[in-house]
């Protein structure tokens, strides 16, 4: 029980500091493919830097469309999932037409 506990602490703390991502964007640059994103790497940043911004090691997750046309003021929206199963929007503006992106984590 005190497990139980102890994980339900955890996941309200995981949840609370997601939430506060909200407010915090991020710039990042993915790679474009002809005229693409790749998005797998937008992915791969994404996660990266909310585990770090949590000290979370695992069980986070994003999941972004595939096949995004690299354009300048394009907005698009990817999916993050919590270790404790909560998933929450992360919208994604392009800066540029050369897959400079800009991230935040939406809160409740």
């Amino acid at each position: 029980m005190k497990h139980l506990r102890h994980y339900r602490r955890r996941a309200l703390a995981t949840t609370a500091l997601v939430a506060g991502l909200a407010v915090a964007g991020a710039g990042c640059s993915v790679s474009i493919g002809d005229t693409t994103l790749d998005t797998d790497k937008l992915e791969d940043e994404i996660r990266t830097s909310v585990q770090q911004r949590l000290e979370e090691s695992t069980g986070i997750s994003v999941d972004c469309p595939s096949d995004v046309d690299a354009e300048e003021g394009d907005v698009f929206r990817c999916t993050l999932t919590t270790p404790d199963g909560e998933k929450r929007e992360v919208v994604v503006r392009q800066t540029d037409d050369d897959g400079n992106v800009r991230w935040e984590v939406e809160g409740p």
